[in-house]
């Protein structure tokens, strides 16, 4: 009978650790997080070896071995974590931890999310595939880069667009999505050729700004 406890008392630890170590991958910047101790998931939360996970997000670190404490700095930020604490601190700002840094197979390991977001990433969970995706600002702020590049080049190119039809069809050219017509100072008609009339020194603006200036359209080009 004791042997059967026993053998039950070992499958249910074995079912506890199975569920406390679940293989879980964690990628940043869509590159895999490479670590020498295996992501563990404790509480609900994932945990990763610290060094791993700082130093890839470009964090410096120091582990202080007297207080177990960790001492993480990027740019403006600096983040502190103890062994065994559920009190963390980022910018000596205290934040309560859901689970503590722990030690495991000799690697002191962190909550993944609490470090990422404190750094300033964004943090995604796809439970379809145990995989957590960590987006740091250098990846959202090239993601901007180039959205703010192909807008610039889009800019270029409608600039590009008008200026081609200002000088081959002036009459379909185009100005902030406006038609463009053509007047001179002493005239009181706007063309759409400004060439018509033998005119001196045409001025381009909008039909809108024409007509509202009082300018009448001039027969002979409409």
């Amino acid at each position: 009978m004791k042997f059967k406890v026993f053998t039950l008392s070992v499958l249910i630890s074995a079912l506890i650790s199975t569920s406390a170590f679940a293989a879980i991958n964690i990628t940043v910047d869509n590159k895999p997080l490479t670590t020498d101790v295996s992501p563990v998931i404790i509480d609900g939360r994932t945990l990763v070896p610290v060094r791993s996970i700082f130093e890839e997000l470009g964090a410096d670190v120091i582990w202080n071995n007297e207080t177990k404490t960790v001492s993480a700095t990027k740019d403006s930020t600096n983040i502190e974590i103890t062994l065994g604490s559920n009190n963390a601190y980022v910018n000596n700002n205290a934040v309560i931890l859901d689970v503590p840094a722990q030690s495991v197979n000799g690697r002191t390991m962190v909550p993944a999310r609490f470090v990422a977001e404190a750094l300033g990433c964004n943090v995604n969970w796809d439970s379809a595939n145990q995989l957590i995706q960590i987006s740091s600002s250098k990846s959202t702020n090239n993601n901007n880069n180039v959205k703010n590049e192909n807008s610039n080049n889009n800019s270029a190119k409608n600039t590009e667009q008008v200026q081609a039809n200002d000088s081959g069809h002036p009459e379909n050219a185009i100005n902030t999505n406006e038609k463009t017509v053509y007047i001179t100072a002493n005239g009181k008609k706007y063309h759409s050729n400004p060439n018509c009339s033998n005119m001196k020194s045409p001025k381009a603006i909008t039909l809108s700004k024409a007509e509202s200036s009082g300018y009448t359209p001039c027969k002979k080009c409409y």
